[in-house]
């Protein structure tokens, strides 16, 4: 089972994080944390970053991605769960398997 960003505590900083940006909220980083994020996002897989960029960046619906992509909107939800899921390993230091 995938598990999805309702599975995660309301206090976990990274789900904060993302619903800001879904929010249209900008955070206010410092430049250490940017480059934190952006070193994350870059060991993403392709299609996983391709699609959290797409959704949480620039605030695509579901069925949007999935039309640019030309892949099912079913296909968006589990690669956007898996990316997010990924890129907090990421940030939390614990890089697990280099996909």
């Amino acid at each position: 089972m995938i598990a999805t960003a309702a599975d995660w505590p309301d206090d976990d900083p990274f789900r904060a994080w993302l619903e800001r940006i879904a929010n249209g909220a900008a955070p206010v980083l410092d430049e250490a944390v940017v480059r934190r994020i952006q070193k994350a996002l870059n060991r993403l897989a392709p299609e996983h970053k391709i699609v959290l960029v797409l959704k949480d960046l620039e605030a695509l619906k579901y069925d949007a991605i999935a039309s640019v992509l030309q892949i099912p909107v079913g296909t968006v939800r589990s690669r956007i769960c898996e990316a997010r899921l990924r890129l907090r390993e990421l940030l939390q230091g614990d890089d697990g398997d280099q996909r």
